[in-house]
């Protein structure tokens, strides 16, 4: 016999019926507590609701903080491409016919304030607050993420920013130009990051050289 489920699981359930009411029309569709929503071939926006723990007392050890997350729900956004996965992850790619989102390349959460994450609780007020900011990152995250080419030139903006990207730009474009059969540009970001990073972080730089080589580029000399 299944566990009945808890009050906070119950209210957290409720907040997803109305995130879905929200998604659907915008083309997501929804199977646990993820929503997806297919842009462009391989190329999946992602929203998630993260619940804390549903059975009290909810206390989260992590190292340096303490927080008491019970009942309480967080809501990520991202960005999955299936070419970008397939290169970083070589022979231990999957083929996903279903995106949660920390499969993506492109993360977010909503409601961060000075890089400390935002924790809802499943009041009307909280809701509100979170469907407001919701709609604005639909008009700005998503949208400037909705194709390749719009990521592309995020990218070339600022190579060296880490922003909503998990990995280096520079990896992640030199992905993206490989789907696209430019090897030479390819190796040329690989290359750069390498480079950059070969004091500071040695053992990044020599994982890059490392990936070139399984990516077929050649050994770069750095």
């Amino acid at each position: 016999m299944a566990k009945p489920k808890s009050k906070a699981m119950i209210a957290v359930d409720a907040v997803q019926a109305d995130l879905k009411t929200y998604l659907a029309p915008l083309g997501f569709r929804c199977r646990g507590r993820n929503f997806n929503r297919t842009v462009d071939d391989g190329l999946v926006q992602v929203v998630n609701i993260w619940m804390g723990p549903s059975d009290p007392p909810g206390i989260i050890y992590i190292p340096g903080l303490t927080r008491n997350l019970y009942g309480l729900y967080s809501v990520n956004i991202g960005v999955y491409d299936s070419g970008i996965s397939r290169y970083k992850h070589g022979e231990h790619y999957k083929k996903l016919s279903w995106v949660s989102e920390h499969y993506c390349f492109i993360r977010k959460r909503i409601g961060v304030v000075n890089e400390k994450d935002c924790w809802w609780k499943t009041t009307p007020k909280d809701q509100a607050e979170m469907f407001r900011l919701l709609k604005i990152q639909e008009e700005g995250f998503f949208e400037r993420y909705s194709t390749r080419e719009k990521i592309f030139n995020e990218l070339y903006q600022d190579l060296d920013s880490r922003v909503d990207f998990e990995s280096p730009r520079r990896i992640v474009c030199a992905f993206m130009q490989l789907q696209e059969g430019n090897v030479e540009e390819a190796r040329r970001l690989l290359f750069d990051q390498a480079v950059a990073t070969k004091v500071s972080h040695k053992w990044h730089s020599e994982y890059v050289v490392e990936l070139a080589n399984r990516l077929g580029l050649g050994v770069l000399e750095v």
